[in-house]
């Protein structure tokens, strides 16, 4: 019998993975005997998964099958009448969830709401409204809630990493005023690269899913980027997928797109 499962999915950026860890962090006196992570944007196979997972568990490295199958039923029994918690981030599809599945309560955060994972409870992560935008970057920033922090967050798009983002930027540079800030963002085609702070970047949520789509697709995004409107319709998407012969979905463009 599979525990409990809870999809959390939305868009690049927009704070799943923070919400899956500090949602187990404050519920971790439910589960004495530990909380199970990974990454699997980072371990992309199962297999590597469930080796890691039962040598936390205890089973020595000698006794760890060779293949994934016989690893699954071996997790399957080891966390019998544990108070466990598994925590799967950054799932690019059903396939990497499944093997990973127990009796154990477990939580996945994807960009996907991976609706071939039946009987999961789902919840979606959007991005902030204006109120919560600017509260999330008056926090992270330190700085007085005025027009400036209010045009800095507009820029952000209500995106969370963006915000903590710059956020950090104005917290770590004390003599930069928001105005400044702002000015570095005011030109659309440089904003993505410049919303950085050390090794955290924007640029690189949304690389990830651009990496993964289509050559063909990659193209139309580069073409619709050419565009000087601030929106299109769907039917140019859908006149560039059939002059590519290539089926591209609105919503997964959209999905793509910074």
């Amino acid at each position: 019998m599979i525990g409990g499962l809870v999809v959390v999915h939305g868009q690049a950026g927009a704070g799943k993975s923070a919400l899956a860890v500090h949602a187990a962090w404050l519920r971790r006196e439910r589960f004495p005997d530990g909380i199970l992570y990974a990454d699997l944007r980072e371990t992309t196979t199962p297999a590597a998964v469930l080796e890691d997972f039962l040598r936390w568990l205890g089973c020595p490295a000698q006794a760890i099958p060779a293949s994934r199958e016989q690893r699954e039923r071996l997790f399957r029994t080891y966390p019998a009448n544990r108070r466990l918690l598994v925590v799967l981030d950054n799932a690019a599809g059903e396939a990497q969830v499944r093997s990973l599945l127990s009796a154990c309560p477990t939580v996945v955060t994807s960009r996907s709401p991976l609706g071939g994972l039946t009987g999961a409870l789902r919840l979606s992560v959007g991005v902030l409204d204006d109120a919560e935008a600017l509260e999330l970057l008056v926090r992270n920033s330190g700085r007085a809630a005025d027009d400036a922090l209010r045009r800095l967050a507009r820029f952000c798009g209500g995106l969370p990493i963006a915000l903590r983002i710059a956020g950090s930027r104005l917290a770590a540079r004390p003599e930069w005023t928001v105005d400044y800030l702002v000015g570095l963002l005011e030109d659309e085609h440089k904003r993505l690269g410049r919303l950085h702070a050390g090794d955290l970047t924007v640029r690189s949520v949304f690389a990830i899913g651009f990496d993964g789509l289509p050559e063909a697709a990659k193209l139309t995004l580069h073409v619709l980027g050419a565009l000087s409107a601030p929106d299109f319709a769907d039917w140019v998407t859908e006149r560039r997928a059939r002059e590519s012969a290539v089926a591209l979905p609105v919503d997964r463009l959209l999905f793509a797109l910074p």
